[in-house]
């Protein structure tokens, strides 16, 4: 069941702001709160480059420690998909209990992306596999996550990751609403607790990512014409028994257990029979009876015995000579090439001045005389390139009313940045950059005050004069 205790008056939210959790997390502003749940921006100590936020929710003492139970587990599981909490615990506020969660910032979360576009076909498979590969290690612990959405997937550096916050134990309802689920499988009415439901909101996930709609159940006859549709039926199937596995879709990590597949009778392998195929006989040349000879010998036992053997081959007896004429001939020929022109410049000096002066390179070099007649290489010079040649490019766009779209809302919301377009053909690509040109440390300071904004991670300093 979930958690709808009523407290008698307000929280004064505002003033924990300053307050410092176990942990060593400091309290910030409020971003969310009402009367029973609140979102804090938090600075954990001793990393100042660490954003996160604490997430309060109100419970009673057995619920309160069941949930942190819960959320200390999964502090435990450390997978690269995996967006596990910082901390937990809880506090004691206008005399109601509340319990805290501490998780990290994320850099952007697949809804923010969706707002602009849907993924490819490439981005859609490999946003399949790190859920995947997520969700198989939280089954394998025996946690389902319940709530699988473009909300929930979040982008941390280079690693694409499950927000977890809102997991519960496999086949428990959870006790506290952290998030309000935005699928639910067929099967269910109020929470997926399952394995199963956590695959079929996958599949619903992954379509919504590739087509920027939310998914029902009309959209299951369309699948087939995405590239990953035969994989988002299997996920999507009604029937959570004939549903796909995740071990069907991904190769498992290896430190996690897999799921058993059980194989009906009908599936089992059939002996086959195996025909041995006859090997095929050598080439092998016959012995020429004239070419053989009978020898005589004296074995080990004193015994004379005869022998058959073949005899030498004396046909390549000539190969030594033919082969000492060629290397007299390549000698003379040598000898022509190299020896007589060496003495002919001897016999003419004049003719062996003048071939000394020949440059001795393919693509002679230019030189200029000083005073004393000697000949000085010219040196090449090279103007310095201008150092303000970088721009911060937040996207780029095969359309150019796409460009235009997202150039007018980051407009809307951040004046500041300057943000325009430019595109070096009539044909596209259009590239939405930000600022004027500059040096290329003054564009990676613009990228990460863009990144603070909450401006998409895929930007990039680039070099314009390339």
């Amino acid at each position: 069941m979930i958690l709808n205790d009523t407290v008698a008056t307000k929280p004064d939210w505002v003033s924990l702001q300053g307050k410092t959790l176990d942990g060593g997390y400091e309290l910030g502003d409020v971003l969310e709160a009402n009367w029973t749940s609140a979102h804090l921006r938090v600075r954990v100590l001793g990393y100042s480059t660490v954003a996160a936020y604490a997430s309060f929710y109100l419970a009673d003492s057995s619920v309160a420690t069941e949930q942190l139970q819960v959320w200390q587990d999964l502090r435990n599981l450390k997978h690269p998909n995996l967006k596990s909490p910082l901390g937990c615990g809880r506090l004691k506020l206008g005399g109601s209990i509340f319990v805290y969660v501490v998780c990290a910032m994320p850099d952007e979360t697949l809804s923010e992306i969706l707002g602009d576009r849907g993924l490819t076909d490439e981005e859609g498979r490999e946003l399949l596999k790190s859920l995947g590969q997520g969700l198989l290690y939280l089954h394998s612990h025996g946690f389902a996550h319940g709530a699988l959405s473009p909300e929930m997937c979040v982008a941390v550096g280079e690693s694409i990751q499950i927000s977890t916050e809102c997991t519960r134990r496999i086949n428990s309802f959870p006790k506290i609403e952290v998030a309000v689920p935005r699928y639910l499988a067929p099967e269910v009415t109020t929470a997926n607790v399952s394995m199963s439901a956590d695959i079929w909101c996958l599949g619903a996930t992954i379509f919504e990512s590739l087509v920027q709609k939310k998914y029902d159940s009309t959209w299951f006859g369309d699948l087939e014409r995405l590239e990953l549709g035969p994989t988002l039926q299997r996920c999507l199937d009604s029937n959570p028994h004939t549903r796909a596995r995740l071990s069907e879709l991904i190769d498992p990590p290896a430190d996690s257990r897999t799921e058993a597949t059980q194989v009906p009778p009908s599936a089992r392998a059939k002996p086959v029979k195996v025909t041995r195929q006859p090997i095929e006989a050598k080439k092998v040349r016959p012995l020429d009876p004239n070419n053989m000879e009978l020898v005589k010998f004296d074995s080990a036992y004193g015994l004379e015995r005869l022998k058959v053997r073949v005899k030498a081959d004396r046909s390549g007896a000539w190969r030594p000579i033919a082969a000492g004429i060629s290397a007299l001939i390549l000698l003379v020929v040598v000898i022509w090439l190299v020896i007589v022109p060496k003495l002919q410049s001897i016999s003419d000096p004049q003719a062996a001045d003048d071939s000394q002066q020949q440059p001795k390179t393919a693509w002679p070099t230019k030189t200029i005389g000083v005073p004393d007649g000697t000949p000085q290489p010219r040196v090449a010079v090279v103007p310095p390139a201008d150092p303000n040649r970088f721009r911060l490019v937040i996207g780029d766009y095969k359309k150019e009313e796409d460009a235009d779209r997202r150039i007018e809302n980051l407009n809307k919301i951040h004046p500041d940045l300057d943000v325009h377009k430019l595109s070096q053909s009539p044909d596209g690509p259009y590239y939405v950059v930000a600022g004027p040109l500059m040096s290329e440390s003054d564009a990676n300071e613009l990228r990460k005050k863009a990144l603070r904004m909450g401006i998409a991670r895929t930007s990039y300093v680039t070099d314009f004069a390339k």
